[in-house]
């Protein structure tokens, strides 16, 4: 959850109110508005409804188990699709909705709920669309220096803004799997062009650091995330241009093999080298400041 209760953690039968208290915190939101005004909801992420008659003898019984007075009224149910069911009286859980609301507001740092390395829900937070707007900026930005430079040594402010920007993608979940066709869905939403391609080639490349045909070319491969792997995520976003009869994946990892055990001075480089398909042109560079990474290999 969101900077709510978590209350699965200490009370596991109080679930189902941690999540519709987290999601009636949203001022947007059916849930948020419902419960204000006492209303009923069944929203996609979470429900508030009133006990009906006959349900009201079990929901006071469980109330008063959680530690509830005993003998309530105006009771309600709350949880969502994957939590149980929660009851709570109607004034207990509006009181608790207002000051979770006005707690969120006062926040210096929105919460996220998708783009984060492991996502605690499969739709964004509102504030998180401000966050895919700046790294979209962020990003064209090092793409355009970089273009402007056609293949030049790139200056060392530029290296440093790449190291931060992979930093910054990193913590937003760009550079992970979780959740990657609801982060996708909302890039395409908000027009995130840059950030879809980004990411898109961030999924491949993580395929390609567990792929079998990495295993099969380069000794003592093991999975790595994507910041501070032996291949750069520009060489998954500019494309892989193999030989006749060799894969993408088998090509990268012919490239990846020959940097191995090597000593590179400097942020970028190239040099040429003899492989099984004949002399090859490997280009390198350490986007995170540390490791050479395969950015580009080609055949002479």
């Amino acid at each position: 959850m969101g900077p709510g209760p978590d209350f699965d953690r200490i009370a596991p039968e109080m679930e189902g109110l941690g999540w519709a208290l987290d999601l009636s915190a949203a001022v947007d939101s059916a849930l948020h508005r419902a419960v204000l005004s006492g209303m009923e909801c069944h929203s996609l992420q979470g429900f508030a409804f009133p006990v009906d008659g006959d349900g009201l003898e079990e929901a006071r019984a469980s109330w008063e188990q959680m530690g509830g007075q005993p003998g309530a009224e105006e009771l309600f149910w709350t949880g969502s699709d994957w939590s149980p069911s929660t009851p709570i009286p109607l004034p207990l859980l509006q009181q608790a909705t207002l000051e979770l609301t006005r707690l969120r507001q006062e926040e210096r740092k929105p919460s996220p709920w998708l783009f984060m390395p492991s996502p605690l829900w499969g739709r964004p937070h509102p504030d998180e669309q401000s966050l895919i707007e700046r790294l979209e900026a962020l990003t064209s930005s090092v793409d355009r220096r970089s273009s402007a430079l056609a293949g030049a040594e790139e200056p060392g402010d530029l290296m440093a803004d790449r190291q931060e920007l992979l930093k910054d993608l990193e913590a937003a979940g760009l550079l992970c799997a979780n959740q990657a066709d609801g982060k996708g869905v909302y890039l395409r939403t908000w027009e995130a062009e840059t950030l879809q391609a980004l990411y898109a080639a961030a999924l491949e490349l993580l395929a390609y650091l567990d792929s079998p045909e990495r295993k099969a070319e380069v000794p003592g491969a093991r999975s790595t995330g994507v910041r501070g792997a032996a291949v750069c995520l520009d060489l998954f976003r500019s494309g892989i241009f193999p030989p006749d009869g060799v894969s993408r994946f088998e090509w990268a990892a012919v490239g990846e093999r020959v940097l191995r055990g090597g000593t590179f001075d400097g942020g970028q480089g190239a040099f040429f080298v003899h492989t099984a398909q004949g002399w090859t042109d490997v280009v390198w560079r350490k986007d995170d400041g540390h490791t050479p990474a395969l950015l580009a290999v080609q055949r002479r």
